[in-house]
């Protein structure tokens, strides 16, 4: 690696900052605070700002062992809905590591699929040699609704990222609820 570049990236990190929102018990504040309801569609839209995600995406890494290598130490993690992108500020030794990936998200009436892709370091895409460090597999994350408690009475119809917000449009499925 060019000595150039590696002092382009020590002088380098993203400006990630969000206010930190506390969440005590977030699926029930979600549903209470940013749910919306149409009727007529029997559709459900559930919008999230940066600052809710951030914090959750927070507390969630704050609790879980990445098994990065030992020099390896991520600084802050965020989320830019605009550009559907994650912006980690790492740190390998002393080495400021500026990385971002695209977010990439799957769904089906089952549950959800995050994971990541496309790598930038800085501003400019990641070499091949970069990218085959980030261990990308552990990256990805899989959960089914019924293991969140979640009953069979919906289906995610769409999401969308904007400025600031991801929005999730839900399909009720009124006969499964009346089954209740």
């Amino acid at each position: 690696v060019p000595l150039t570049t590696i002092i382009r990236l020590n002088k380098s990190v993203y400006d990630i900052s969000f206010n930190y929102v506390k969440l005590e018990d977030p699926l029930t504040e979600i549903a209470k605070k940013y749910a919306y309801y149409e009727a007529e569609t029997k559709t459900l839209e559930i919008e999230l700002n940066q600052d809710i995600i951030n914090s959750i995406l927070k507390d969630q890494l704050a609790q879980m062992e990445l098994g990065l290598p030992e020099k390896l130490t991520i600084q802050e993690v965020a989320l830019v809905t605009a550009d559907k992108r994650i912006y980690i500020n790492a740190k390998y030794g002393a080495i400021n590591l500026p990385i971002s990936a695209e977010l990439i998200l799957a769904y089906d009436n089952t549950g959800i699929t995050v994971s990541v892709d496309n790598f930038n370091l800085g501003k400019k895409k990641a070499p091949g040699f970069v990218a085959k460090q980030i261990p990308a597999d552990q990256l990805k994350y899989s959960f089914k609704y019924a293991d969140l408690g979640l009953p069979d009475v919906f289906a995610i119809k769409d999401i969308k990222f904007s400025t600031g917000n991801l929005n999730v449009f839900v399909e009720l499925k009124v006969d499964k609820i009346k089954e209740l």
